[in-house]
């Protein structure tokens, strides 16, 4: 940040120049003209760089979640098993469509196959007759992935992921509103000392007229003439360095004072307001220190640390399961053939594996 600000300055060193003294001397404190924290605060919340990276970032947790849910996306699956040569001519094209579920790693399909020319006895299954054979069915995880599975977990930590950048953004906008109030009261303060310090160079000028009329006269002596003239120096030196800071400060709100296009403003000395006319109130809304810490960005980001440990532990525990996958099956076969396709068919396929190293659990 501090190397952010310090790059700022030397860019725009040449229009810090042109902002003179005469921009410093056209202090009124007039109300339709004042700066109010309230502008400084809403155009530091919308165009102040690191909540707009923030936000940005945001965006892209956003879109991370949707790539990680496209495994849930419907697929169309083409399959074509020939022989281009040997005894056996036949030839398998099985178009089918699937359809991924959140609910116990489920994945429904339909689909058509049909089969053309001569096949071996040993892969007879693969025959259907002259329509083809049409088909539904259900895959699902009865114990490993039913309720936690590498897809689900990528999808959940993409959304916590995402839930950090938004706390992550509160805490930068916390971070800016005290900033540019800081910034901006600085520069309020500084634009009163300003103020002060050339009000008594004025008083000090109108003394040292009325002194060099009582020394011409013969009613003060010369020396009194000579100790103003040194006060009037130190005062213009004075006058100087709080021009100096209040040049600093107004350089230093246009970081959070920034016009329609986010392009930063430097306020003039004419926009200072009275440090009276708009109190600033503070609403904590419930007043208990313990409501308070609650709503604190730093506790949110612990939790959310909290829910990403929580899945990991999870998915390591499903990899300690054994593999069973139930899948339901349904078809049918249509036009002429053999009698024994005809029919409705419905099979049912478990599949059983468990690893004896669970290395990777």
């Amino acid at each position: 940040m501090k190397s952010a600000k310090v790059f700022f300055f030397i860019c725009s060193f040449s229009y810090l120049s042109s902002y003179h003294a005469d921009a410093q001397d056209k202090i009124s404190f007039k109300k339709d003209n004042n700066l109010s924290i309230t502008k400084v605060l809403e155009s530091s919340a919308r165009f102040y760089p690191e909540i707009q990276e923030a936000l940005q970032n945001i965006r892209v947790k956003e879109a991370e979640i949707d790539s990680a849910e496209g495994v849930f996306d419907t697929n169309l699956n083409q399959l074509v098993y020939a022989r281009p040569s040997g005894y056996y001519d036949g030839m398998i094209s099985d178009t089918r469509i699937e359809k991924p579920l959140r609910e116990m790693n489920t994945k429904i399909f339909t689909g058509y196959r049909r089969a053309n020319g001569n096949f071996p006895i040993y892969e007879d299954m693969y025959q259907t007759n002259n329509s083809g054979e049409y088909y539904m069915g259900v895959k699902l995880s009865l114990l490993r992935d039913r309720e936690i599975n590498d897809k689900l977990f990528k999808i959940s930590a993409s959304e916590l992921k995402r839930d950090e950048a938004n706390v992550k953004l509160l805490s930068t906008q916390l971070k800016t509103q005290e900033d540019a109030m800081k910034a901006y009261w600085t520069w309020v303060i500084q634009g009163h000392a300003y103020f002060v310090y050339k009000h008594l160079l004025d008083l000090a000028e109108v003394r040292q007229t009325k002194l060099k009329r009582r020394v011409e006269n013969g009613d003060l002596a010369a020396i009194y003439l000579q100790e103003n003239t040194q006060y009037i120096l130190k005062r213009k030196g004075q006058l100087n360095k709080a021009r100096m800071h209040l040049q600093e400060a107004a350089f230093n709100l246009s970081l959070y004072y920034r016009d329609e296009k986010g392009n930063p403003l430097v306020p003039s000395g004419d926009m200072l307001p009275s440090m009276i006319d708009e109190p600033h109130e503070n609403d904590f809304g419930d007043s208990s220190l313990i409501a308070r810490l609650r709503n604190r960005p730093e506790f949110a980001l612990i939790d959310n640390y909290y829910k990403i440990t929580n899945q990991e532990r999870r998915l390591a525990e499903n990899n300690m399961l054994p593999n069973t996958d139930l899948e339901v099956k349904f078809s049918k076969d249509f036009g002429g053939g053999s009698v024994t396709r005809g029919s409705n068919e419905l099979t049912t396929l478990l599949n059983f594996s468990i690893p004896f190293n669970r290395s990777v659990a």
